[in-house]
């Protein structure tokens, strides 16, 4: 004969019988069900309200991973972005594959400190750095499949690999042009505080003029005129800097004469550079950049990403 199971009326009292703590002799004598369908029954129950729990459990912890995941991607976008802007530098410029292979490489969320003297530990982090990056790289690709434009990027690489080989030329017109410059003027050069680890005076007026050009190009101030160099007095020397004042550009002599005259030398360089082709061919190139960077910017903002994060899934999503 086949057992009753108890109707959800019998079971809730079978339930709070035996919370309250009765026995199963107990139960069979109040509810008149046998104590061992009682039993079977409560045990049943008891199984499902675990898997239950356990199942709530698991959501809270998806919810909470899901949430991180979005927090992370969304970090890691932002950084990226901030990575395909232009530097502050024209020495920092290399081509585009380099500049990204510089940020997957990096430490984008501080996990792993400021570096360790253990040269094999920092080229670990590295590698981890390298592989953590690339798969949230994919994760963002696969969220945003069909929403995001990303041939961008490779119009981007296109115009910095076109900005770099445009600042080589520059700089190679630059060097020519100080270097007749100062051949017309030989005693300049041994004026020059060398100073900085500087190994050339011509190679350290370079590095001004390219930076101040670099700089005036950005910020669009080159056509505004000269000079974009000035002599100024310190307390035991004369220097020669930018008219942005970059500390790192700083050339000191020791009379005024030979400051001013470092001024005129680097002014005229710049006037003749800034009228050529080279100059208004970086500017085009540094506006497609940044042309680029803006139209990434817009479809990756927080905003617009977010949205696309919670309905799509990816290879990282923990639910």
């Amino acid at each position: 004969m086949q057992r009753r199971r108890p109707n959800d009326d019998e079971l809730n009292n079978i339930i709070k019988l035996k919370q309250s703590g009765a026995s199963w002799l107990e139960i069979q004598r109040e509810t008149t069900i046998p104590r061992r369908t009682a039993k079977l029954a409560y045990e049943a129950w008891e199984r499902q309200q675990s898997m239950r729990e356990l199942m709530q459990v698991r959501r809270e912890v998806a919810a909470d991973e899901f949430r991180r995941h979005i927090d992370r991607l969304t970090r890691f976008s932002a950084a990226f972005l901030d990575n395909l802007s232009v530097r502050g530098a024209p020495a920092e410029m290399s081509s585009a594959d380099a500049a990204l292979d510089e940020f997957w490489r990096r430490d984008v969320f501080g996990e792993h400190g400021q570096g360790n003297l253990h040269a094999g530990l920092n080229e670990n982090n590295d590698h981890r750095n390298m592989r953590q990056n690339l798969m949230l790289f994919k994760a963002l690709n696969e969220h945003t499949r069909g929403a995001i434009r990303w041939e961008h990027l490779d119009k981007w690489k296109d115009s910095w690999n076109q900005c770099a080989m445009t600042l080589m030329l520059l700089q190679k017109q630059g060097r020519e042009l100080l270097d007749s410059y100062l051949m017309r003027e030989p005693a300049l050069r041994e004026k020059v505080d060398m100073g900085r680890g500087a190994t050339d005076a011509l190679e350290l007026m370079l590095g001004g003029l390219l930076w101040a050009i670099w700089q005036a190009v950005r910020f669009e101030k080159y056509k505004d005129g000269f000079p974009l160099f000035m002599a100024s007095e310190r307390v035991g020397f004369v220097e020669v800097t930018t008219s942005e004042g970059n500390p790192a550009i700083r050339l000191k002599f020791s009379e005024h004469a030979a400051a001013g005259k470092a001024a005129v030398v680097c002014n005229n360089a710049a006037r003749a550079l800034c009228k050529g082709d080279t100059v208004s061919r970086l500017e085009q190139e540094l506006d497609a950049i940044q042309k680029s960077v803006g139209e990434l910017e817009e479809m990756l903002n927080p905003l617009a990403l977010r949205p696309l994060i919670l309905k799509t899934r990816c290879i990282l999503c923990p639910v």
